[in-house]
């Protein structure tokens, strides 16, 4: 896909090979000339506990909203006392708890809703997608004159002035992984495996070969396949798939998020919660 604000095509895949072969396709199949970035990992920003209630005006200060956002928990999907008004791809929901809503214009909802939409496709910390966050509206006040992006940009404000108190974290995506290598050279693959912050489950001998079950951060299987391809001279035969999100260590989740900002023109500084509300 084209991104508009890079100018650059976007081509995603699972993982570094599968990126090197689709980049090779592209060259030899359509004669393209491709001139390819380092692969870069799609990361995701979280809360970690209950924020606390943001107002926020809407930027022309006619308009008001109040929120709240909180980790998306399994059990608030059996609360009956809220209204759902929107729920993503990556399980973040916006829940009227006061009914607030109910009385409201069409375009007024669809520009809270938009508001909350936009919020979450790039969040405060480092402009990546939100993950498993619940905001709640708690209440509003509207102007009738309001334009819908003043109300979108209003929300947007108050879920970002929560979401920085709410222990806000950066989620990285994690391969579940497996290595079929001869016996005598399953310890030096688990050692690289170790060593690119990658977790060994366990082990399971299948004649020759012993097969090597566990996880590695996405981030860390960059150069992986010619490291253990070196070190068993190409004896080692791996599979990767994608399992689940997990936090980041914190310091590497600063400098993770401080390079971010600085590729994608954002100020250095993650900003207070202040820069939000009123």
């Amino acid at each position: 896909r084209f991104d508009q604000d890079s100018g650059q095509t976007i081509m995603s895949g699972m993982g570094e090979l599968h990126l090197e072969i689709a980049t090779n396709q592209l060259k030899r199949e359509f004669g393209l000339e491709v001139e390819a970035s380092a692969p870069r990992v799609v990361y995701m920003e979280s809360v970690t506990k209950q924020g606390l209630v943001a107002n926020a005006k809407s930027p022309n200060r006619q308009s008001s909203f109040t929120m709240q956002v909180e980790p998306m928990l399994e059990e608030h999907s059996n609360k009956n006392n809220v209204r759902v008004l929107s729920l993503d791809e990556h399980r973040n929901v916006l829940v009227d708890c006061n009914g607030k809503t109910k009385q409201v214009f069409t375009e007024v909802l669809e520009a809270i809703i938009s508001g909350f939409e936009y919020a979450c496709r790039a969040g405060p910390l480092c402009g990546e997608p939100a993950r498993h966050v619940r905001v709640n509206l708690i209440d509003l006040k509207l102007n009738a004159t309001d334009a819908p992006v003043e109300i979108m940009r209003g929300v947007g404000k108050a879920i970002f002035g929560s979401f920085l108190t709410a222990k806000p974290v950066l989620l990285e995506p994690v391969y579940s992984i497996t290595i079929s290598v001869s016996s005598e050279l399953s310890g030096e693959c688990s050692r690289i495996l170790t060593t690119r912050r990658g977790k060994v489950k366990g082990f399971e001998q299948k004649g020759l070969l012993t097969a090597i079950k566990g996880f590695i951060p996405v981030a860390e299987t960059f150069g992986f396949s010619k490291e253990l391809r070196s070190a068993t001279s190409g004896r080692a035969i791996w599979q990767s798939i994608f399992d689940h999100w997990e936090r980041m260590p914190e310091k590497l989740a600063a400098e993770t998020i401080s390079e971010l900002r600085r590729r994608k023109g954002l100020p250095a500084d993650v900003p207070k919660p202040e820069k939000f509300l009123e």
